[in-house]
């Protein structure tokens, strides 16, 4: 067994994605193993995130020397993206009241202030 360390970049650990350290074993006979990192999908509209994994070199057995690459980074891009809409389809005003306060609604939150002009 090995272990790959996981560092949030941009990406925030166990927010953005769950964390390590992940113990792997590559299997007798074997010369790759797959393993799953959980990505959250979380309706935010954002800007694509990294994290990096590393090959934990003290983990490895003595006869096992790592080799480039032995670090990597995952790239998670976002697929939230949002639209804007008014809340009603029309709106009712006396003069006397002197402004009118339509309402937007966007179909996910943003990471980021957004201005609308």
């Amino acid at each position: 067994s090995l272990t790959v360390n996981s560092n949030g970049d941009s990406a925030v650990d166990d927010v953005d994605y769950i964390s390590g350290p992940f113990d792997v074993t590559i299997p007798a006979g074997k010369n790759s193993v797959t393993f799953s990192i959980p990505i959250t999908d979380d309706n935010i509209r954002e800007e694509s995130e990294t994290f990096t994994l590393t090959i934990n070199q003290s983990s490895l057995p003595s006869v096992v020397t790592s080799s480039d690459p032995s670090r990597v980074t995952v790239t998670i891009m976002d697929n939230d993206d949002i639209s804007i809409n008014f809340k009603q389809s029309s709106y009712t005003i006396n003069e006397q009241n002197k402004r009118v306060k339509p309402v937007l609604v966007f179909s996910n939150p943003s990471s980021t202030d957004t201005v609308v002009t």
